[in-house]
């Protein structure tokens, strides 16, 4: 997810079965670290320094379990990680109360697991304004291109009403009024056709 959120903010088209191909955000050894796409991330404002805490915490008891062959336990495991133990109480102070430190460990886990998702699944900080951006852009362009054939059609109308002139000269008055109301005209018909499409 963390991979996802950075494809998405730098416009590499990745599909979820081919994430693992990609040279920066895959599982190669040459892909950048979980550690980095976070920090990635918190620059963007993406994610907050809390939220980059629990997916830490998340991290470094994984770390733990896959390096670490004397962690056979969420207990043994979290005790090799300094001031963990005291973040997770802080964190979820409701998870350490009347029960064995394993279970409150085990449920902290499963809760910093979920936590993870969300924060790595919401839309907010750099992610947020890259979403707002693609709206507007996508607004923008429709209503360029409604914009641009109601143009061609008023200024059609435009040089149909100059040619059936007879005289070479317009009077002002016939030509601002004109220009008015194909201004107007414009502006009417391109948001008619907008809210159609919508």
């Amino acid at each position: 997810m963390a991979s996802f959120s950075l494809a998405f903010l730098l416009d590499i088209d990745i599909e979820y079965d081919k994430i693992k191909e990609s040279k920066s955000l895959g599982n190669s050894s040459s892909a950048l670290s979980f550690n980095q796409k976070v920090n990635l991330l918190l620059d963007n404002k993406s994610i907050t320094k809390d939220e980059k805490l629990k997916l830490e915490s998340f991290m470094n008891i994984r770390n733990q379990f896959i390096h670490n062959k004397d962690a056979v336990s969420y207990t043994k495991a979290v005790s090799n990680i300094s001031g963990l133990e005291n973040r997770l109480k802080r964190i979820y102070p409701d998870f350490f109360k009347e029960i064995e430190l394993e279970e409150s460990i085990d449920n902290c886990v499963t809760e910093l697991y979920n936590d993870s998702l969300s924060i790595l699944g919401d839309f907010k900080g750099g992610r947020e304004s890259k979403l707002i951006m693609q709206s507007e852009r996508d607004i923008y362009v429709k209503k360029y291109k409604i914009l641009k054939e109601i143009m061609e059609s008023e200024i059609d109308e435009v040089n149909d009403f100059i040619k059936k002139q007879e005289s070479e000269f317009i009077k002002k008055d016939d030509l601002v009024g004109m220009i008015g109301l194909l201004k107007y005209q414009i502006i009417v018909k391109t948001n008619q056709e907008y809210l159609k499409e919508e």
